[in-house]
């Protein structure tokens, strides 16, 4: 009931449109950027809090996610395997898993540094989220909120190397959504950094 009567004719240029309507008239049509990546198969809490509380990784600080892998959840086998979202926003919607309620998810990526880095982690989230860099806690907001860009900032220093960042998403109802970028203080790109999954 979303979709229009008639889809228009392909449109060279689609930046205009908002990211949902673009998403409506021309599915996978915008560009994917890489955002986030490996998630496992939702947990289903009975309550919110639970949800976003308990360890479900069995070590989360020590946790090293790779698609394919499984590991154990209350008796069941849970797998890793990576999800490639056309925006920025990352939405885990129904075709990802098919509930959304008082539901926790990882998501994880690798952060590569040409040099030591100082840097902003801004994230943004619907419901709460925790992180993680290296296996250290960087901070967690557990209310229910809608999401905006930016809601939290988190400053970093990354050594050279490569570093693993490892978020925990979780919603109560309704929509299910995050946004992470890596900046500089002055909102720019970091030099020298590679992001990927």
């Amino acid at each position: 009931d979303r979709l229009p009567p008639l889809v228009p004719r392909e449109e060279k240029d689609i930046s205009h449109l908002s990211d949902e309507m673009a998403d409506v008239l021309y599915p996978g049509s915008r560009p994917r950027p890489f955002r986030m990546g490996l998630v496992f198969d939702a947990f289903l809490g009975e309550e919110y809090a639970r949800a976003m509380a308990e360890d479900l990784l069995g070590g989360e600080a020590k946790a090293v996610p790779g698609a394919g892998l499984e590991f154990p959840l209350e008796g069941e086998k849970r797998v890793w395997k990576p999800l490639v979202s056309r925006d920025a926003k990352v939405g885990l919607m129904p075709g990802v898993w098919p509930l959304q309620e008082n539901a926790a998810a990882y998501a994880a990526c690798w952060i590569d540094c040409e040099a030591e880095t100082k840097a902003m982690l801004r994230l943004g989230s619907d419901d709460g989220y925790r992180a993680w860099l290296d296996g250290a806690e960087l901070g967690a907001a557990v209310e229910a909120r809608m999401f905006k860009w930016d809601q939290n900032a988190h400053e970093v220093t990354m050594p050279r190397g490569r570093h693993l960042l490892l978020l925990k998403l979780g919603t109560r109802i309704g929509a299910f959504e995050f946004g992470v970028r890596l900046t500089t203080k002055s909102f720019e790109v970091p030099k020298g950094v590679r992001i990927w999954n």
